[in-house]
């Protein structure tokens, strides 16, 4: 009795082609014995391979829950941040409201915009300060240069005589 090299299906002898999967059969000369076909493998001892962990299982998704939003996130209107620029443009009035808002404003905008109006008017006056002692410095040496190129010493006093 014969065997189909393909599908391992036993055949009567004789047979051109195997009743199980179609494929041709070998002649009987090529044929090999069911015995032999299955002989056991010889003994050697494969590589280990290493052993692979599937991949993390991503965690579950949330949905996404848009913030609760609250009055103090609320955007202060146009005529607000304009009603507030000339309230700061005050000389005492608009820094000392500045300071109060810059501290305790309800409105998180508001605050901010008066935290960077403050630092505005900190660097306004900083630089209105250098600006004073470079102008009294350069008014005293041209004075100093004038009054030589007269004949004497002239000094502010001496103008306004």
């Amino acid at each position: 009795m014969a065997f189909c090299t393909e599908c391992g299906a036993n055949l009567p002898d004789g047979m051109k082609f195997c009743t199980e999967c179609g494929s041709a059969v070998k002649p009987a000369a090529a044929r090999v014995t069911a015995a032999a076909a299955y002989a056991p493998a010889p003994a050697y001892a494969p590589d280990p391979q290493p052993q692979s962990t599937p991949p993390p299982r991503p965690a579950r998704l949330e949905r996404y829950r848009a913030p609760v939003m609250d009055d103090r996130y609320a955007p202060v209107g146009t005529g607000a941040f304009l009603g507030f620029t000339l309230l700061f443009a005050l000389p005492l009035i608009g820094l000392i409201a500045c300071i109060i808002l810059a501290v305790s404003a309800k409105k998180i905008s508001l605050r901010n915009y008066a935290r960077a109006m403050l630092i505005l008017s900190v660097i306004g006056l900083i630089l209105s300060v250098v600006l004073w002692l470079v102008a009294s410095w350069a008014w005293e040496a041209a004075m100093e240069v004038l009054g030589e190129s007269l004949g004497g010493a002239l000094t502010l006093s001496d103008l306004l005589k």
